[in-house]
């Protein structure tokens, strides 16, 4: 898919002039939506288009929000054209690291006190930068915090409707939900699972449920065995950024999370569109809880909660976006 989608956009010829925005998009709306466009490849089904141009709208918007592209071009710090450029080469650059995977061991420099199954996430010394507004306590997230995404890290259990189907081999033999824990080992930022077995039910359960049709990261891993395809989904590797620069953090209860700073209006995942950052943390929270499922990614459906269902973080989730509107 991503090498599909990485030739059409190097044989791509990109107009010297600035893009003339269709309403009721501005330059920059205009601009992503070409990539969008771009990633359909002709001849595969609907299903499989959705997912790629999903893909691409993450990684665009998240790289404009991050370089701040659409106050530039309103600037005219650069041009449309310098936009479609910068664009372009991030997303080859992207597509083209994601083609290969990583080992399944890391190298002795990375690897941590731990003979449980380990997901590396930000190893010692390669954590994100912190914002200029956060004034850290320590380099690692708090132990509140920690806790309070532990509370939900594992996710919902798998419906009854998966475990009663013999024809579903991984709910059989005594299947067991698994404990996914969020730790810090020797200074690195890691998920660790009582089991290998465990660690891939995980892992299936992000990919195919709680966050289902997002691109994916193959991850460092130790203590794995065999299983070397353990993958995390865009939205929740971009959740545990925040948790690690400490821009998400325990609640004054310490039950909950709470944003710490930096409660700004961007593109924060695909389907959403423009919302404040404490709308789109509730949501990543009810979708680890089971209150959000994966309807809320089908585009017809941009409210985020799939009709009939309840959201135990509907009211945080409309006040929220309550305020993003005001």
């Amino acid at each position: 898919m991503a090498e599909e989608v990485r030739e059409q956009l190097e044989a791509a010829k990109l107009s010297d002039d600035p893009v003339a925005p269709p309403a009721p998009f501005d330059e920059v709306d205009a601009i992503i939506q070409t990539y969008v466009d771009t990633a359909a490849v002709p001849g595969d089904e609907e299903r499989a288009n959705r997912s790629r141009e999903a893909m691409i709208r993450t990684i665009v918007t998240t790289f404009v929000d991050e370089q701040g592209l659409r106050g530039k071009v309103a600037r005219k710090e650069v041009t449309g054209a310098e936009c479609h450029e910068m664009i372009r080469d991030h997303i080859v650059a992207f597509l083209s690291a994601s083609q290969g995977m990583p080992p399944a061991e890391p190298d002795a420099s990375l690897r941590v006190a731990c003979d449980r199954p380990v997901c590396l996430l930000f190893p010692k010394g390669q954590y994100p930068p912190f914002e200029d507004e956060c004034e850290p306590t320590s380099d690692e997230p708090p132990a509140r915090t920690l806790a309070a995404v532990n509370s939900f890290l594992s996710g919902p259990p798998a419906p009854a409707a998966d475990r009663e189907d013999p024809s579903k081999a991984a709910f059989q033999d005594g299947y067991v939900e698994p404990i996914a824990t969020l730790e810090v080992f020797d200074g690195s930022l890691c998920l660790t699972f009582p089991t290998i077995e465990q660690a891939r039910h995980w892992c299936g359960k992000m990919n195919s449920r709680v966050f289902a049709g997002e691109a994916a990261a193959f991850m460092y891993t130790q203590n794995m065995g065999d299983y070397k395809h353990f993958r995390l989904p865009q939205t929740l590797m971009h959740f545990m950024t925040y948790v690690a620069i400490q821009k998400v953090v325990a609640d004054d209860g310490g039950a909950g999370l709470r944003v710490a700073y930096g409660d700004k209006v961007g593109h924060y995942e695909a389907g959403f569109g423009r919302e404040r950052f404490s709308a789109w943390v509730a949501r990543c929270v009810a979708r680890f809880q089971g209150d959000v499922y994966e309807t809320a990614k089908d585009p017809n459906n941009p409210g985020g909660l799939p009709p009939g269902e309840t959201c135990a973080q509907k009211e945080l989730y409309d006040e929220a976006k309550k305020a993003t509107a005001e």
